[in-house]
């Protein structure tokens, strides 16, 4: 009976301190008891600090105070979290409200008059501790959808020290999810110039089967360092919307090498997402992948004995051979999502080739290899569309040694049909324990003697290497250098990587117009290094991008390409310049850049000019800068590698009302709303846009998302009177009209 009791006592008190400990707050509205986004998603250069609770598209639920405290702040804005309370709770915390409709007329009361004292639309205060005190349960508010998005909830918990933490820490069972987080596309990201994924040096990218368990099939080939990121996806019950993940790890061979756990962050750190998610997928319009590898800049807190620049897969984890790769996602509630990705490592050997000769129906050549081979298999690959591979019987192969025993040589004879030129053999085999070598292809028919086509080639940079991936025949025979890595992955492709420190005097055995083209191309890029200063300008000089040291996490290599403006983004709004692409657009920046246009001077005195860049989805899209009078530029500042023009705007907004005649004849009025769009540069806030009723300015609310001037009907006076609607765009364009009001009754406020 002792024992009994004493274990009754013991599991009461642990069971005491972990309520205490979970605190066991308020749920925080009366809307719903789901989420419609969760803690820590990826957002353009942040993460989402809160969960959003869904308001089923509608606005006007109530807030209530999740614990007893005051009101630490308020504020009121068109953009960004719009009407928003923040709390102070006893325990320290804080607790913040986002996108209301509205306060309750107490906070409504003081913020208008301090909106109205200042003549400022926009409010930002933070209320003596006493002046309004809160006891949980109280009456705050209603839901909104001001600021950003549809009508929703945004609920954010904070530390004392004002850093975001998980909201659902402290509803344990609130929000209920038996379901698994599911799998969509596994990514596979090369991290050097002579990495091969499945014999290819591209990233590769693997469709998923959406269930809680996914195994590939086939296993992966790899050599070299590659990393893996995974695009997911979680729901809870009773719940369209899709949520990220809380929790992951990867092991290797049953080792954990990643760990990741979303439980808090730093603002100051919040744009470290951008190498935490894969910025360079999410760029290209493949939406959010996770890396489940640690960037050597990521200073985030979320990795658990997880290294910076651990996760990376490379021969410091994997073995020679074959591997089990194993990713683990939960949410939450603890649901788990396994991904199985065999993988097998191998050594890139150096295996030289002799060229081929045709000899009595036959295919003569020679290959040597430093490690001997075995497994042979040859292929006919028709590389013409549609590309067919057939096996192919009947070849001979005499093995010999060189002197010392240094290489081995294998001598074949392959039976051959003749073809167009588009035909190629592909010679397979294994060393060691049964693993592969990069297949090599054989060109008959003359096709060897062929030069790479220097005119269809890419090239992109890995810290202090250039890649170059090529379409056509390289030489089959390559000098015999140690810095230059060639591979003919496909009978039409070609990957060649080379040092970039002595690229002046690259000589790749291309042939002398090949490389003098490699040379001209490596002097357009501008090498950008972390920790130091650079500026790269265009050739014309007209447009200029200065680094500052802490601009970038990886060297860059940066690169501003003119093109000609060939049509207007619409009559009325013609291109001042030329188009200038900075490039790479997919690699991320850590505090960014600033950007210079120069004006001609036929254009300093000229209204409407501004920078805008070119967005896919929305087109040109305005960029707020600053002149310098004395340099006669636009300075601004940027985040990411994008188009860049020069536009005129001399266009003024359109004001249009919408519910006037309604306003008018009604006793009891809806607020009064008015249209109020520009075609091209945009309104940016409120602070662009003034209301005066009979020569008097007056409050009222600016929804960007609608291009809509709300006009609550406690803000107009009983009775008939002249308001005039001032609207001017970011250009400087300015549009305004008077109407006549007429209020008749108490109206909805």
């Amino acid at each position: 009976m002792r024992m009994f009791y004493t274990r009754f006592a013991f599991s009461f008190v642990m069971l005491f301190i972990t309520l205490a400990n979970a605190q066991l707050y308020l749920w925080p509205t009366d809307a719903s008891k789901l989420m419609t986004s969760s803690f820590c998603e990826f957002r353009p250069r942040h993460y989402h600090a809160a969960i959003d609770i869904k308001t089923w598209q509608q606005t006007g639920y109530k807030i209530f105070a999740v614990e007893d405290g005051y009101v630490y702040r308020l504020r009121v804005a068109s953009t960004g979290y719009g009407k928003t309370v923040y709390l102070k709770l006893r325990d320290g915390n804080f607790a913040v409200y986002a996108h209301l409709d509205g306060f309750t007329p107490a906070l409504s009361a003081y913020t208008d008059s301090l909106r109205l004292a200042a003549r400022n639309n926009v409010l930002d205060t933070y209320p003596e501790a006493g002046r309004f005190p809160v006891r949980r349960g109280d009456l705050l508010g209603y839901t909104g959808d001001t600021g950003i998005g549809v009508p929703h909830l945004h609920f954010e918990l904070r530390d004392a020290g004002q850093n975001p933490i998980h909201p659902l820490q402290y509803y344990p069972g609130v929000i209920q999810d038996d379901i698994p987080p599911r799998a969509q596309f596994l990514a596979v990201i090369p991290a050097g110039g002579s990495t091969l994924i499945n014999f290819e040096p591209d990233t590769l990218i693997l469709p998923a089967s959406q269930t809680p368990r996914v195994t590939l099939k086939k296993p992966l080939y790899l050599a070299g360092k590659a990393y893996l990121a995974l695009r997911t996806h979680d729901q809870a019950n009773g719940n369209d919307n899709l949520f990220d993940f809380y929790r992951a790890e990867m092991l290797v061979n049953g080792e954990t090498v990643y760990r990741v756990q979303y439980d808090r962050f730093s603002y100051d750190e919040t744009r470290l997402i951008e190498i935490d998610k894969s910025f360079s997928l999410w760029r290209k319009g493949l939406r959010v992948y996770h890396n489940f590898y640690r960037h050597p800049a990521n200073t985030l807190p979320f990795y658990k004995n997880t290294a910076r620049g651990d996760g990376m897969l490379s021969g410091k984890i994997l073995k020679e051979g074959k591997n089990t790769v194993l990713l683990r996602v939960y949410d939450y509630a603890g649901n788990l999502l396994e991904v199985e990705i065999p993988l097998v490592y191998y050594r890139l050997i150096p295996v030289e080739t002799s060229e081929a000769q045709l000899a009595g129906g036959a295919v003569n050549l020679e290959l040597n290899s430093p490690e001997p081979l075995q497994n042979f298999e040859v292929y006919r690959v028709a590389y013409q569309s549609p590309s067919q591979t057939t096996p192919v019987t009947g070849f001979q192969v005499e093995a010999s040694e060189g002197l010392l025993g240094l290489r081995r040589y294998y001598r074949f004879s392959i039976p051959h049909r003749a073809g167009n030129g588009t035909v190629a053999y592909q010679i397979r085999a294994t060393y060691g324990d049964s693993l592969p070598i990069l297949p090599v292809y054989v060109f008959p028919d003359g096709v060897n003697q062929q030069r790479a086509k220097t005119q269809d080639w890419s090239m992109v940079f890995y810290g202090d290497k250039a890649v170059v991936k090529g379409r056509g025949y390289a030489p089959a025979v390559l000098p015999e250098e140690e810095w230059l890595f060639y591979a003919q992955y496909k009978p039409e492709a070609y990957l060649l990587t080379f040092p970039l420190e002595d690229a002046g005097e690259l000589k790749t055995g291309l042939g002398d117009a090949a490389d003098s083209l490699l040379r001209q191309e490596i002097a357009r890029w501008t090498p950008v290094y972390p920790g130091r200063e650079r500026t790269v300008r265009s050739e014309d000089r007209a447009l200029a991008l200065h680094f500052p040291a802490d601009a970038a996490y990886d060297t860059l290599y940066v690169r501003i390409q003119k093109f000609p403006a060939r049509e207007k983004p619409s009559a009325a709004y013609p291109f001042k310049s030329a188009i200038y692409e900075a490039s790479p657009f997919d690699q991320p920046f850590n505090y960014g850049a600033n950007l210079s246009f120069a004006l001609p001077d036929t254009l300093a005195s000229r209204r409407g000019i501004g920078i805008y860049y070119f967005d896919r989805r929305r087109g040109w899209l305005y960029l707020p800068s600053r002149l310098d009078a004395g340099s006669n530029t636009l300075n601004a500042r940027v985040t990411s590698m994008e188009k860049f023009a020069l536009i005129q705007d001399t266009v003024p907004p359109e004001i249009r009302p919408l519910n006037l005649t309604e306003f008018n004849a009604s006793a009891s009025p809806r607020p009064l709303r008015f249209s109020v769009k520009d075609g091209m540069s945009g309104i940016y806030n409120e602070t662009q846009i003034s209301v005066e009723i009979d020569g008097k300015w007056s409050l009222f609310e600016f929804d960007p998302e609608e291009d809509r001037v709300i006009i609550p009907p406690r803000y107009i006076p009983r009775g008939e009177h002249t308001l005039k609607l001032i609207v001017t765009d970011n250009a400087g364009n300015r549009a305004y009209k008077e109407f006549t009001v007429r209020r008749n009754g108490n109206g909805k406020q």
